[in-house]
């Protein structure tokens, strides 16, 4: 796998921030043994944890939101208000989406971890 995740095919963007003479940085401070912090770069990786986490959460919620949202509308028409009726068929959506989505779920997490531990040589020598 490339470390570069740019452009790739499993939807997630992970940008390498890179030192350059405009940024906090400088090649000859990261020469010195100086440690870069690059505010920007943190930001980044903060911004693009927060969008994997919803990326990966929103499949099993999705589910659990329309087989809820099928169980109400039928109690509804139906008028049987029994509260715990919705509990075994969401817990078999969740279930099964994560049964079908998990290992496109681990392959995103993989990616952005890799991308992550990659980096740390860049920002500390």
């Amino acid at each position: 796998m490339a470390h570069d995740r740019e452009g790739s095919d499993i939807g997630i963007c992970v940008k390498m921030c890179s030192l350059s003479p405009e940024g906090r940085g400088s090649l000859e401070e990261a020469a010195s043994g100086g440690l870069i912090i690059m505010p920007e770069y943190f930001i980044g990786v903060a911004r693009q944890s927060l969008f994997l986490a919803l990326i990966l959460t929103a499949p099993p919620v999705m589910a659990a939101l329309l087989v809820g949202l099928t169980i109400s509308i039928m109690q509804a028409t139906t008028q049987i208000q029994e509260q715990t009726l919705t509990f075994v068929p969401k817990l078999v959506a969740v279930v099964s989406t994560l049964a079908i989505a998990g290992p496109w779920m681990l392959a995103q997490l993989i990616a952005f971890t890799t991308s992550i531990y990659s980096s740390i040589p860049t920002f500390v020598h």
